[in-house]
Formats: C-alpha cells, structure tokens, sequence
C-alpha cells in the first residue's frame, strides 16, 4: 500500500500572471459553454423545422433522447471550433483582464 505524502511546504500566493492566466482560463470555458447553450438553441430550432414522419411509431422518451444528443453535439461542435461567436468573445473579453487581476480585485 503506498504511503501519502505528507508535503507540508506552505502554499505560495498566486502571482498576477497566475491569477491572469486563471481568469482567462476561466473566461475561455464561459465562452465555450455560451456558444454551446447558442448552438443547442439552433439545433433544437433546426429539428422544430423537420416534419414528423408517421413511418416510424412514437415511442416514449424519444424526445429527451433527441434533446440529449443535442446537447451534446452542441458541447462538441463548440469544444472543435464551433461557429466562432466563443473565440470573438473570448478575444474581446480577455482585452478587460488586466489591471484589475493584478491589483486582486477580481
């Protein structure tokens, strides 16, 4: 059984560089969930626009399913690249993580 490590170095403040590059880490996510919540709703508007075959029987939690692997699409086609509305906002964003980082006010 391995034994735990006991480190008992005191923790370092974070410097303004670290506290910048975790704000902007920060932002990049938020950026990313936003345009995956913008392109769900695109999704779910694209699949109100198809008509209903009655080829296939309605079967029961077909829609959460449907709403589900929307979901998910729209967090992989975002986390690839997406449509780029989370890098424009993330490149105008992060232009106002400054001073405030460094002053340790935010």
């Amino acid at each position: 059984m391995p034994a735990i490590e006991n480190n008992m170095a005191p923790i370092q403040p974070l410097t303004g560089g670290d506290r910048r590059e975790r704000a902007l880490e920060e932002l990049k996510k938020a950026t990313e969930e936003f345009e995956a919540i913008f392109i769900n709703s695109m999704l779910k508007a694209m699949r109100n626009t198809i008509i209903e075959s009655n080829l296939f029987p309605e079967q029961a939690g077909k829609d959460v399913y449907r709403a589900m692997m929307d979901e998910y699409l729209a967090k992989e086609i975002s986390r690839s690249g997406g449509v780029g509305i989370s890098r424009m906002l993330f490149e105008e964003l992060s232009k106002y993580i400054g001073e405030e980082v460094y002053r340790g006010t935010k």
